[in-house]
């Protein structure tokens, strides 16, 4: 997962949102690309963007989760689920929430983008070539963050 974290500097975060829906639409629909090319052939993998907003009782402690969104990328956009092979229904719905969220923080809001290799359902990390596999995944994430970073 690639974090940008509440401290995040204003106009990298104005960069993530952007100034509308259909740009911050567009940089992930490409980031899900980016993924689902440099990924072709591996099975199992999750695309995944996700929020989460955090406290601390105190600067020790651990966090204490009061909302977390997390969210398979091709629910978004539409696809195919990579160990079934099974359409995931599009549900746009989801863009909508996480950009209103971002374009209109007043908490301390931690968004990430990444992929998920869930153990039991992704063949590719048992094999000697996984970390072959992290780095496809997180070099597909490249495009999305040198956007962002501007």
């Amino acid at each position: 997962m690639i974090t940008f974290p509440n401290a995040i500097d204003r106009g990298l975060l104005r960069r993530l949102s952007d100034d509308s829906y259909e740009d911050f639409s567009a940089r992930l629909e490409s980031a899900l690309g980016s993924i689902q090319k440099e990924l072709k052939g591996v099975k199992g993998y999750k695309p995944v963007i996700r929020l989460v907003q955090r406290h601390y009782k105190t600067q020790r402690s651990k966090a204490v989760i009061d909302g977390l969104m997390d969210v398979d990328l091709r629910a978004c956009f539409g696809g195919k689920d990579g160990l079934t092979g099974k359409s995931i229904k599009r549900q746009e719905e989801w863009l909508h929430a996480f950009y209103a969220l971002l374009a209109n923080k007043r908490s301390n809001l931690q968004f990430q983008i990444g992929v998920v290799f869930p153990f039991d359902g992704c063949p590719d990390i048992k094999t000697e070539h996984a970390d072959e596999v992290f780095m496809a995944s997180f070099l597909s994430l490249h495009g999305f963050v040198r956007d962002v970073a501007g």
